[in-house]
């Protein structure tokens, strides 16, 4: 699948729905469908995508392997470091980096969110991003 991202080369391996970019082994997506409608995003890096392209690198992998996140929006095990110290901080989690790819990914898909909130589960930090 061409877009403006590379080659998207879209991958379901009968446990998750994964987004590649061919020749960029750091670019990948990690997905499950937990239930209609609900996305759990694994894993999530856009390798040597530009900056500010992770949102449209999800949107893409998502659109093409049809799942959408009609009622959740889910990010788990977040590493990323600005959205750990919004957590930690125990700041609004919208002004999160993950949270702000998450919005941004749910207008690609014509879907807005309507709330967000961080959980800690077996000690992992998730954000919780519900469509409404």
């Amino acid at each position: 699948m061409e877009s403006n991202l590379g080659d998207l080369q879209l991958i379901n391996d009968g446990i998750a729905y994964q987004g590649r970019i061919r020749g960029d082994d750091r670019a990948i997506i990690r997905a499950v469908l937990k239930e209609p409608g609900v996305v759990n995003v694994e894993d999530i890096f856009r390798g040597n995508l530009p900056k500010g392209s992770g949102s449209d690198f999800l949107a893409a992998t998502l659109i093409g392997h049809r799942i959408i996140p009609t009622k959740q929006l889910i990010f788990s095990n977040i590493i990323e470091p600005n959205t750990r110290e919004v957590y930690h901080k125990g700041e609004e989690p919208s002004t999160s980096t993950v949270a702000k790819v998450g919005i941004r990914v749910l207008k690609k898909l014509g879907l807005e969110s309507s709330n967000m909130e961080f959980e800690i589960y077996r000690g992992k930090l998730n954000l919780r991003i519900n469509v409404g």
